[in-house]
């Protein structure tokens, strides 16, 4: 059954998808569970009202055993693209590395986010897997009776001295039971019971198949995994796999079968989808890039304790030292016919708490573009901090529907063309 797409704060009918009450129940204790993971208001996810199930601020999927919601971020273009575009912040803000080769790939598939990603594990777990599951030597010692490996002739002669049918020995056993296998194998599980996809399931079945000899992880996410040049095939692997498992808590069981929720705040999605894409962007030319800095407060009381600790987005320093530029990003909307351009008061407010306490060459507040706004993205307004020495206040805007050209779209902004 194909998904019910909507986009965020957008509406569904209850009547034109025919969506049952039985559905409306598991889908509602689904979202109350999500919530609660999550620690926001059920609100801010799905909502029911009289003849329709409304969407908040949070975007991803929420699937019951019959059928899938899938919230896209409210920004211009058909739901493939828009679904892309997400897939790409996603990857930029969680650190999984997806080619466009990939992306291609997918677009023709006709599948939610979920499964989306499903595949794309599928597709990078069948290409590691060609030369095998990696295997490594891991150092053995026990008291058997038959010499293995070497003696440890110490423990011999303290332990079992003048004894034959005991012998110390260290050996190393090449295996397969691996921290990374029991990461992988863990996943394979897990997205197995979760796919609707009839290709992918099977997939996912005859690789667990191969993982037989591999121990089940009581805690996958707390496995000491090395990534070195032996498993440099499942690098990316391992990272999206991590993902996965992070967000095994929103998985529920219901008495109609498994539930699942993957689930993002579109705010923090943004916020951190820019900051690393700055980080990648600026460092290698070296500046230094503070995502959520906390070296700074906004009060100092009269015995000299400093109070009320700022947290901007990014702090962006050239070579490390001085005119640092400060910049915080804001997903809402701007409003092309007012003055302020719908800019909140307190935004500004805060903004210059940050230019003052960090003494910022620059402050900049950065909302996503849309295509009604203006002919092109960038700064939309070149404001000016009335009584300071000229510190320039920018409203800009970037188009996270294009978000495979941040990095030229982010050169501009900061003048780096």
């Amino acid at each position: 059954m194909n998904p019910i797409t909507c986009k965020e704060y957008g509406e569904l009918s209850i009547r034109e998808f025919s969506l049952k009450e039985s559905e409306i129940s598991q889908i509602e204790f689904q979202v109350e569970a999500a919530a609660k993971q999550l620690r926001t208001n059920r609100r801010d996810i799905l909502f029911r009202t009289n003849s329709s199930l409304k969407a908040g601020s949070y975007v991803g999927v929420i699937a019951i055993q019959n059928r899938t919601i899938e919230i896209l971020p409210k920004i211009d273009g058909e739901d493939k693209e828009v679904r892309t575009a997400l897939i790409r912040m996603l990857a930029v803000a969680q650190d999984i590395r997806v080619s466009d080769q990939e992306l291609t790939a997918l677009k023709t598939q006709p599948f939610d986010l979920l499964e989306f990603l499903i595949q794309l594990f599928v597709n990078r777990l069948h290409v590691a897997m060609r030369k095998g599951i990696p295997r490594r030597y891991e150092n053995h010692e026990d008291d058997i009776t038959v010499v293995r490996g070497r003696l440890n002739v110490i423990r011999q002669f303290t332990r079992h001295a003048g004894r034959t049918d005991q012998l110390a020995c260290i050996w190393d056993e090449l295996t397969e039971n691996t921290p990374l296998n029991r990461v992988l194998k863990a996943t394979v599980r897990l997205l197995s019971n979760l796919s609707k996809s009839t290709d992918n399931r099977r997939l996912l079945l005859a690789a667990l198949e191969k993982y037989d000899a591999v121990e089940d992880s009581q805690n996958p996410l707390l496995e000491t995994v090395f990534l070195d040049r032996i498993n440099v095939e499942f690098h990316n692997l391992y990272r999206l796999a991590k993902f996965f498992l992070s967000y095994r808590y929103q998985t529920t069981t219901t008495g109609s079968g498994l539930g699942v929720s993957m689930l993002f705040p579109m705010n923090e999605l943004f916020e951190k989808f820019i900051g690393r894409s700055l980080k990648r962007l600026l460092e290698p030319k070296g500046y230094s890039v503070h995502l959520q800095h906390q070296k700074h407060y906004a009060i100092r009381n009269t015995s000299g304790k400093q109070l009320f600790q700022l947290r901007p987005d990014v702090v962006i320093e050239p070579h490390g030292k001085g005119d640092c530029v400060v910049l915080d990003t804001k997903w809402k909307s701007l409003k092309k016919s007012d003055e302020k351009r719908g800019v909140e008061q307190s935004d500004i407010y805060q903004m210059l708490a940050y230019g003052r306490s960090y003494d910022a060459s620059r402050i900049v507040l950065l909302y996503p573009w849309y295509q009604d706004l203006n002919a092109v993205q960038g700064i939309d307004c070149y404001w000016e901090v009335v009584g300071s020495d000229r510190l320039p206040l920018d409203i800009a805007t970037i188009d996270v529907r294009k978000s495979e050209n941040i990095k030229q779209n982010l050169s501009r902004l900061f003048d780096l063309e």
